[in-house]
């Protein structure tokens, strides 16, 4: 069964379905960033097959938001005042657009057990997942979505480089608040398509994972990596862009760079390079003052307890 009903006010559109079942309450979030549109359009046909029955909620509850940042969505621009998923809290004298989002997203964070954040990034194209270091439940997740790669530990090689709240984001802030989280970045955010099928796949994978429909008999077409073969890639060190500058090359995600390759030349003549053999993830081309230049990592599986 699948009881559907719908949340409006002045900054989200929420779409609840409910088995009418004990279990748990899953959040979906797209357009976390305005100009990541492939992945609001997989929710979009996520949504349709349970609104036509296609799939039947047998416990639980899932609650959608396929764009959170609707004025960003509308101008296929990352954000309007700032970087939606960075200062993630409530705030009691909201100034910016996006602190207005934050008060109304944050109480549905918070009464959520499970978050699925679906996003799409600019220096690659392989599908991935990034999850907290050493969560039981996040990790077996983020192996059911069924992507190649896995990344972990962003949470905390942000905020070495940023400091508390400003490293604070849809993961954070759910885990702060007592569930868990992950993030799924479906691949270059220009590709709409092959961002809405993986966006698609991962929330059927998802409600297979976590028992709460059949969805057996959908086919996958693009994510259906076996466990035994994920990569798994941590975050060490993130560099932010402090000063104007520009990438030392079109970087891409997993591009393997060798101790002391140059990684960007600033304008006033300094280089950053990279500290030892290390792998790029997520990099930006040309990132705003304050934004994220690129991650280096290495390759290594977290440990994983029961405890967060």
């Amino acid at each position: 069964m699948n009881l559907f009903r719908r949340q409006q006010n002045a900054q989200l559109d929420v779409h609840i379905y409910d088995s009418g079942c004990p279990g748990p309450n899953v959040i979906i979030t797209g357009s976390i960033h305005g100009n990541e549109k492939g992945t609001v359009y997989g929710i979009h046909e996520f949504m349709t097959y349970l609104e036509q029955s296609k799939i039947t909620l047998t416990k639980g509850k899932i609650t959608a938001i396929p764009v959170v940042n609707l004025r960003a969505f509308n101008k296929s621009e990352r954000c309007i005042d700032r970087d939606l998923n960075r200062n993630m809290r409530i705030y009691k004298k909201p100034k910016t657009h996006e602190d207005f989002i934050c008060n109304a997203l944050c109480p549905l964070l918070a009464d959520a057990d499970i978050l699925i954040d679906l996003h799409a990034y600019e220096g690659g194209e392989t599908a991935y997942v990034s999850c907290a270091p050493h969560n039981i439940l996040e990790k077996e997740l983020s192996v059911s979505i069924g992507c190649p790669e896995i990344c972990w530990n962003f949470s905390n090689t942000i905020a070495d480089a940023r400091s508390e709240p400003f490293s604070i984001g849809t993961g954070e802030y759910i885990r702060q608040t007592g569930g868990v989280g992950i993030v799924i970045e479906c691949g270059q955010k220009f590709q709409h398509d092959r961002c809405q099928l993986v966006a698609f796949e991962s929330l059927i994978n998802a409600v297979q994972f976590l028992d709460m429909a059949d969805t057996r008999f959908i086919e996958r077409k693009a994510l259906n990596t076996p466990p035994e073969h994920i990569s798994w890639h941590k975050y060490e060190i993130a560099y932010i862009k402090e000063k104007e500058g520009h990438s030392a090359k079109v970087f891409k995600h997993m591009d393997l760079v060798k101790k002391d390759t140059p990684l960007i030349y600033n304008d006033d003549g300094t280089v950053i390079k990279a500290p030892y053999d290390s792998f790029i993830l997520m990099p930006r081309h040309e990132p705003e003052i304050g934004g994220d230049w690129m991650f280096i990592g290495k390759m290594e599986e977290p440990f994983a307890s029961k405890a967060a």
